[in-house]
């Protein structure tokens, strides 16, 4: 997956992270999708490949 530094995680890891957090803490669906937006948003172009 990395060589253990944060910066080289998966990209999907990291969605996958985030929205497990999400869940866990009930955030509305709304609020999840905007949340998702704006981390995909602020990832390197060529990892959302």
């Amino acid at each position: 997956m990395n060589d253990g530094h944060l910066f080289c995680l998966d990209r999907g890891y990291v969605m996958q992270k985030l929205l497990e957090f999400l869940r866990n803490r009930e955030t509305p669906a709304a609020t999840i999708l905007t949340t998702l937006k704006q981390a995909a948003d602020q990832l390197p172009k060529t990892a959302k490949a």
